[in-house]
């Protein structure tokens, strides 16, 4: 009596198939506030929400300052800042990266 092997599994995509950082176009999100020192954005964390907008988090920082921003976009490239979190609102010397979570309620 012969057993039947399963079919062997569908080639899987090696990492040689992602594209590398750097060689396909890309969009800025959310943009440095000027040039210079101390000047950046980053830290970002990114969720699609319920009504198919994205929602973006990332800090920012301004010379000696940073706050924590909440932006917003429709096409995932065109973000529109709905608020900020400064350091001082929590009493800390500065904020840290925030990860944004989808409440199912």
């Amino acid at each position: 009596m012969t057993t039947a092997l399963p079919d062997p599994a569908p080639a899987r995509a090696s990492c040689a198939d992602l594209p590398l950082p750097g060689r396909a176009p890309y969009d800025v999100a959310l943009a440095a506030p000027g040039a210079g020192p101390q000047q950046w954005a980053g830290a970002p964390s990114a969720a699609l929400d319920r009504d198919g907008t994205f929602v973006l988090t990332a800090r920012v920082r301004t010379g000696g300052t940073d706050a924590l921003v909440l932006a917003r976009s429709r096409d995932g490239v065109a973000f529109e800042t709905v608020g900020a979190i400064e350091p001082g609102h929590w009493g800390g010397a500065m904020t840290e990266r925030a990860g944004l979570v989808l409440d199912e309620l």
